[in-house]
């Protein structure tokens, strides 16, 4: 195998995030500045072990940093360092392959992909509207850790691998990565030349969408109009069904509004149960039941 193995100190608490981000074969894609990994890891690294024990995958890598951490205020890294697979994940944004194949690439734009790490008592600052199928960002509050990561005009094209097209969903995909793994990674498109940038602005200029679809919208933002048609159909049934009256269970169209009573049949009705015995001579009886039915 090519490169060198390194051994990598890292001081850390229980809980501490680690601010970098490793795929599915543990090679790490991405360093957050100013974090634990900042100026200790470097993309390319490969993780070989935690504390001498080799992680299965990505989920298990944390767990052992975190076992580490607590245990030890510390957790000691044996990465294999390839400075050829560094250059070729900077060449191409360290965007992944199966990431890569949802990019629909537009002149004048820069895609990459980003890691941003949960650190305690540090704010997102992330503020992001949705206008047609696009989810850009529309402001970023100084000194949080959007401010490291993001710019605004930013299109955020997916979360975690899962593509966003819905503010809603990409909040919730966001949160769900904080919880899962304390931290997410987006695939982004950043406008460079000054056309993109004002195509960007004007998106976010127009007025928030309303739910009443419009021509220019985009079905992945909008209810197909077979699906809205039988919805509307559904909607006018139901009020249709609540406005009229409901008729008297008990009283006749036309007749007088009055109660029926009850009587009680005189003649009793028997019923045999059925039964698994082969031998039903042993069975005992019990009596008649007797039934209670409407006066017709």
């Amino acid at each position: 195998m090519n490169g060198e193995i390194v051994i990598v100190e890292i001081p850390m608490a229980e809980g501490d995030p680690l601010g970098a981000t490793p795929d599915a074969h543990l090679v790490i894609i991405q360093v957050q500045k100013e974090t634990l990994a900042d100026g200790r890891l470097q993309a390319g690294d490969k993780i070989v072990s935690v504390n001498d024990r080799e992680p299965k995958d990505a989920p298990h890598f944390f767990h052992l940093l975190n076992a580490s951490a607590r245990e030890q205020n510390k957790a000691v890294l044996r990465v294999r360092r390839d400075s050829t697979r560094a250059t070729e994940l900077n060449a191409h944004n360290m965007i992944p392959a199966e990431r890569a194949r949802f990019i629909q690439r537009r002149e004048g734009f820069l895609y990459k992909m980003v890691s941003v790490a949960y650190q305690r008592g540090i704010k997102l600052g992330l503020c992001i509207k949705q206008r047609q199928n696009h989810v850009l960002v529309s402001r970023i509050n100084p000194g949080t850790l959007s401010a490291r990561v993001f710019q605004v005009y930013d299109q955020i094209l997916d979360i975690d691998g899962q593509p966003v097209t819905d503010s809603t969903v990409t909040e919730t995909a966001i949160r769900d990565g904080f919880r899962r793994r304390q931290f997410f990674t987006a695939v982004i498109a950043r406008p460079t030349s000054a056309e993109a940038r004002k195509q960007v602005e004007e998106e976010l200029s127009r007025p928030t969408q309303h739910l009443e679809p419009q021509n220019d919208e985009e079905p992945s933002v909008r209810m197909a109009a077979d699906v809205r048609d039988i919805a509307l159909r559904e909607i006018a049934r139901i009020t249709a069904k609540q406005l009229r009256e409901k008729p008297s269970i008990v009283a006749t169209p036309g007749a007088p509004k009055h109660p029926k009573r009850p009587t009680i049949v005189e003649k009793p009705m028997e019923k045999r149960i059925a039964s698994d015995l082969q031998d039903e001579k042993g069975l005992k009886h019990i009596g008649l039941i007797h039934s209670v039915s409407n006066n017709k």
